[in-house]
């Protein structure tokens, strides 16, 4: 899906929390999650299992598409 431009909408970040990783790392509204450790993300639900597979407190990695970079 990367390389044809288009992205699932599931994977577009509809809010960050001031304050959290997210924030700390400058993801900002309606930015898409691309991968992350270098996986790269087809759907939400291949996030959220590939984290829970993760030990509590790993460092990740996202590669993440803002304002078209």
């Amino acid at each position: 899906m990367k390389d044809s431009g288009y992205y699932p909408m599931e994977l577009a970040i509809r809010n960050v929390v001031m304050g959290t990783p997210a924030d700390k790392a400058g993801i900002k509204k309606n930015d898409i999650l691309l991968s992350y450790n270098g996986t790269q993300l087809q759907s939400f639900e291949d996030l959220r299992s590939g984290l829970q597979k993760l030990p509590d407190g790993q460092e990740v990695k996202v590669e993440v598409l803002s304002g078209g970079k």
